[in-house]
């Protein structure tokens, strides 16, 4: 049994799985009524005269059918501790059954926790808060080290069948975990329909994970807000994005081919006379009156391109120049 400061966790038993002299697991006691009961009045007692303050728990065995106290966890959270809270707070029926047990990390075929988890929501086998449906949910989730996953349900059948499915999905062993789904942000599959897209039709969400451009499509017509792999929350609308694309393309051209164009508003120049601009309205700077020239070097009246054209010349004779300081020193 386990407790949280002056309070138990969920009023009622684990049994501990072994396998050897390892725990592997817990499950809802199947030990007698009146073996519990005694057991929960010795540990409330426990408690009442220590009043701890933080978590701890007791490991009870049988003695000629009595609960025998033989190891007291003290000042620490237990393995178990995050199934019974998650239990305590989020089960739909106290009476639901439930079982955590801890999977071998290195036969997980995902590569992080969200692909996991994605691949549960995928299957319809993921517990999600808040919803009376059973499911698995983890609850040590550090893979490559620990993982550990509680499955909740209305009787042990059904958790025994969710345990058994959640453990193909983890494995790869189950229909809908395809080897060519994304591992990890960067992918270049679309999970959705699970084909590479082409350069120009994948969409890179702001999570790192890509979608082709007819998936996102479908998306948005479903109001669909979510990555599908790691649900990660963006407002994406791949028309506007397109769009704002191609005008970002068109512009800066315009500007290298020397088409360059004010601001709505702003002064055509900064040698014109912006009493001679019509409100509102905007113009390129070589529609502008601009003075004689004042020296040699290009003049304000020439085209942008021919000044950028004399600038680039400048500057590589003074990239040479520098060069040959350096050489010679």
């Amino acid at each position: 049994m386990h407790y949280l400061g002056p309070n138990l966790v969920c009023n009622f038993m684990f049994d501990q799985i072994m396998d050897g002299t390892t725990c592997v697991g817990w499950s809802r006691t199947k030990v007698s009524e009146s073996f519990a009961e005694e057991s929960i009045r010795a540990m409330k007692a426990f408690v009442d005269f220590t009043q701890p303050t933080g978590a701890g728990g007791v490991d009870f065995l049988s003695s000629k059918g009595r609960p025998m106290l033989v190891d007291i966890n003290s000042a620490r959270f237990t393995g178990a501790h995050p199934a019974k809270l998650l239990f305590e707070e989020h089960a739909p029926d106290k009476n639901w059954s439930l079982h955590a047990w801890d999977v071998d990390p290195k036969k997980v075929q995902a590569k992080t926790m969200g692909e996991l988890w994605s691949s549960m929501l995928k299957a319809g086998i993921a517990f999600q808060p808040g919803k009376d449906t059973p499911g698995l949910f983890p609850t040590h989730a550090m893979l490559g080290c620990r993982l550990q996953f509680l499955v909740l349900g209305p009787n042990p059948e059904v958790v025994q069948q969710l345990k058994a499915a959640g453990e193909e999905v983890m494995y790869g062993t189950h229909a809908n975990l395809s080897k060519a789904s994304p591992q990890s942000p960067g992918s270049d599959i679309c999970p959705v329909c699970l084909q590479k897209p082409s350069s120009t039709s994948a969409v890179e969400l702001s999570c790192g994970h890509i979608m082709c451009k007819v998936c996102m499509m479908a998306a948005d017509a479903h109001k669909l807000r979510h990555c599908p792999m790691c649900r990660c929350e963006h407002v994406l609308d791949w028309r506007k994005l397109q769009e704002s694309n191609s005008a970002y393309r068109a512009a800066y051209a315009g500007w290298r081919d020397g088409n360059a164009h004010g601001a709505h508003g702003e002064p055509c120049s900064i040698v014109s006379d912006p009493s001679s601009q019509e409100e509102g309205k905007s113009c390129s700077p070589q529609a502008a009156k601009a003075p004689p020239a004042q020296s040699t070097s290009a003049s304000w009246d020439a085209e942008p391109m021919e000044i950028r054209k004399e600038f680039t010349g400048k500057r590589m004779q003074i990239g040479r120049f520098t060069l040959d300081v350096l050489n010679s020193h």
